[in-house]
């Protein structure tokens, strides 16, 4: 059975976010949370004793141990919640959906003064490490009560009484470790720097030649990778064969802008392309981010354009009219930026017409393809 729609879309969606994730901890020194259920070693030494906030407001605990579970390719968080019942396992795709904040590894079980081994002292790696209170040198310990369903501040002198009956945020807030967003945030961005980005004409060059290759290696089925590598180095960039390679490869990526309405190569400014990504990824809140990663670094670009490509063309092999049926609702918009964002909204929803069932993609495992020029040319439709 061949890739779905709702495969493709969400392998383009998944490795999307990643790259906006990874780029966002380059820029700040933080990954965020949801970049951690890669591995599952990584995400319990994470997750183990951690205490998070849903988007309905209420709180859930990642337990000392069992909180982290797999489930065929996929890392599970088992959430319980914090005012009693019993632990639900949730599938990436859920949490991406349903966390806002998580304070990471934070919690201990027993107070400074309870030196009793029953129950044995259990901790989160964080809490392990050491916490103090905000701004000292006192120690500190975020206590969860399982039987009283709550949070408290512990030192040594006792609870802190003035956090009774206070949310796990304000509690965090009064330590040292603070609780993060659980996945990229809106991003603060020099306005200068974004108008000095946003109306750039993106360099598809690097792209381009790639995209050449990839023609040049199916017109050579019977040769192997490493053959093929020799006779490329050995053939002259002016080569007749070459030459009508590129011109193959830009016709086929004229075909793939002109699907999403952009007739001129010089329309694809670094503004739309940024807010068309992060809006088809379902991230159109990290649009601006987007456009700054790709400004940055020529290979991401060359590889957020071979992941789109890649999606458009199989999309359009899967249903030959979806992606020009989306477009043909498409508004004037003032920006190119705005204009992005706007198509790229159209699409989605096209898409989404095709998805299968919530349970089906629920339990998907959102393992997609990483962002990558090899991943992205080596499936190309001619």
């Amino acid at each position: 059975m061949g890739p779905t729609i709702e495969a493709l879309t969400r392998d383009f969606s998944w490795s999307v976010i990643e790259a906006l994730r990874s780029y966002d901890a380059e820029r700040t020194g933080v990954p965020c949370p949801a970049s951690l259920l890669k591995n599952a070693t990584q995400a319990r030494q994470a997750f183990h004793g951690s205490v998070l906030r849903r988007r309905d407001g209420t709180y859930h605990i990642v337990d000392f141990t069992g909180g982290v579970k797999t489930s065929g390719d996929a890392i599970c968080l088992m959430l319980k919640p914090l005012a009693g019942g019993p632990a639900k396992q949730f599938y990436p795709a859920e949490l991406a959906q349903s966390v806002e904040w998580i304070s990471m590894a934070c919690l201990s079980n027993k107070s400074f003064s309870d030196t009793s081994d029953t129950p044995p002292l259990k901790q989160g790696g964080r809490a392990v490490a050491g916490i103090k209170l905000a701004g000292t040198e006192i120690d500190c310990r975020i206590l969860w009560d399982e039987t009283k369903h709550q949070i408290r501040l512990d030192t040594a002198s006792g609870t802190v009484q003035e956090l009774e009956g206070a949310t796990p945020e304000q509690i965090s807030n009064k330590t040292d470790l603070l609780g993060a967003p659980w996945d990229v945030a809106r991003p603060e961005i020099n306005h200068e720097l974004l108008e000095g980005i946003r109306g750039r004409v993106v360099d598809v060059d690097d792209f381009l030649s790639g995209l050449a290759e990839a023609v040049w290696t199916q017109e050579h089925p019977d040769l192997t990778q490493r053959q093929i590598q020799q006779l490329l180095a050995s053939t002259a960039h002016d080569d007749a064969s070459l030459v009508r390679c590129r011109a193959i490869a830009g016709q086929h990526f004229d075909r793939m802008l002109g699907s999403i309405l952009i007739i001129d190569r010089a329309e694809l400014t670094f503004g739309f392309l940024g807010a068309f990504l992060a809006a088809l990824a379902g991230r159109q809140h990290l649009g601006r981010l987007a456009m700054v990663m790709l400004a940055a670094d020529r290979a991401r670009v060359t590889a957020a354009l071979a992941s789109l490509f890649d999606l458009l063309s199989a999309v359009r092999d899967l249903e030959p009219r979806l992606v020009e049926q989306a477009m043909e609702t498409a508004e004037e918009q003032e920006t190119a930026w705005e204009a992005g964002a706007h198509r790229a909204r159209l699409l989605v929803h096209e898409l989404y017409q095709r998805r299968a069932p919530p349970e089906a993609a629920r339990r998907a495992p959102l393992q997609g393809a990483q962002v990558g020029a090899a991943q992205g040319l080596s499936l190309i439709h001619i």
